[in-house]
């Protein structure tokens, strides 16, 4: 029987290490990512605002039904905070049944806004458009 010579066992000591280091083998762990709740309304405007959202008036309207707080910047724009991930799943089916555009979050929503874009950088959110 021929016995491995040290250059092989120093290879398949490097690609277990390797492996070991890179996350090798059959299933895939999912690597970590920011989330996307925030605290409250408050501290979710305030985190807009600190990012330049045009949002000089805000006017908390507590109108959404669903949401725990809302509010609007303009107007138009629909801010929405929500207690549960299973609430913002039931807004979302409302907003794409009426075809609004919007940026959510685990527990948030804004809807109408005119810079999607800028709301899912800020606040770490996924972006829909209208479906027409």
């Amino acid at each position: 029987m021929r016995l491995p010579s040290m250059r092989a066992l120093a290879l398949t000591g490097a690609v277990a290490m390797f492996c070991g280091l890179a996350g090798c083998g059959a299933a895939e762990s999912k690597q970590d990512t920011e989330s996307s709740a925030v605290q409250s309304i408050d501290v979710m405007v305030e985190k807009l605002t600190k990012k330049s959202y045009d949002c000089k008036r805000w006017q908390r309207t507590d109108s959404v039904e669903g949401a725990a707080a809302s509010g609007t910047c303009d107007g138009k724009d629909q801010i929405m905070w929500f207690e549960s991930a299973e609430a913002v799943k039931t807004q979302i089916g409302k907003l794409d049944e009426s075809g609004t555009s919007y940026v959510y979050g685990d527990n948030w929503i804004v809807a109408n806004t005119k810079t999607p874009t800028f709301v899912r950088n800020a606040l770490s959110g996924t972006a829909v458009a209208a479906k027409r």
